[in-house]
């Protein structure tokens, strides 16, 4: 788990002062309102699997953290405008999905992640159901190990996950060295990128065979 400087400073003080016997306030990590809530939403659900959760949560690292509450808070803001209900983020060999999907949108969710954990080569997946009418409000969590779903299941989704992933590509147009949209970790000049040039690079040639055939 990683813990800011300054936060292992404030608790270098803490115990140096409770030594002294002087009172003096538990200190806490600095970290987005959005993740606060959501982990404070892990802490009070009662649920199987928050504790992981949590962890994962706050050994992200402070570019992680920022990312992870960007992501949520465009989640939130989105709600409203039937965009996007569902982020997915693979951390290590394990990977968490923060979603406000409900019914059949659910579990096309977990299959989704299913699909994410396979390309990552992750070993599993926690899903996070939050509620749509109470930001923050954790309604359920999912282990996804592989072997859950069917092939023909997961067929299905690794095609809308690939259609997903060109529609974000098009969409956020990543550098080529930025994270690759479809989950992989890897850079994008090394993932979907590389096929982007290859296909570009298919065009041109297939142009230039044209222009020599209509000589």
């Amino acid at each position: 788990m990683r813990f800011d400087a300054s936060y292992m400073r404030d608790i270098d003080y803490y115990f140096m002062d409770t030594a002294a016997g002087i009172a003096s306030p538990l200190p806490t990590q600095a970290m987005p309102t959005e993740l606060r809530r959501l982990i404070e939403g892990l802490r009070v659900s009662g649920l199987s699997g928050r504790v992981e959760v949590g962890c994962i949560l706050l050994g992200l690292d402070s570019e992680a953290r920022k990312g992870l509450a960007d992501a949520v808070k465009t989640l939130e803001q989105g709600l409203s405008e039937g965009h996007q209900r569902s982020f997915r983020m693979g951390i290590g060999d394990v990977g968490v999905s923060i979603s406000y999907a409900e019914g059949a949108a659910w579990e096309e969710e977990l299959r989704r992640s299913a699909v994410q954990m396979e390309q990552s080569g992750g070993r599993h997946w926690l899903a996070v159901q939050l509620r749509r009418d109470a930001p923050g409000e954790v309604r359920a969590i999912e282990v996804i190990v592989p072997g859950r779903f069917t092939a023909t299941e997961l067929a299905s989704a690794r095609a809308a996950h690939a259609q997903k992933t060109k529609e974000t590509i098009m969409l956020e147009r990543p550098g080529r060295n930025d994270r690759c949209p479809c989950g992989s970790r890897k850079k994008f000049k090394n993932c979907h990128g590389r096929k982007v040039v290859e296909e570009l690079h298919a065009l041109a040639c297939l142009g230039q065979f044209r222009d020599r055939s209509s000589a």
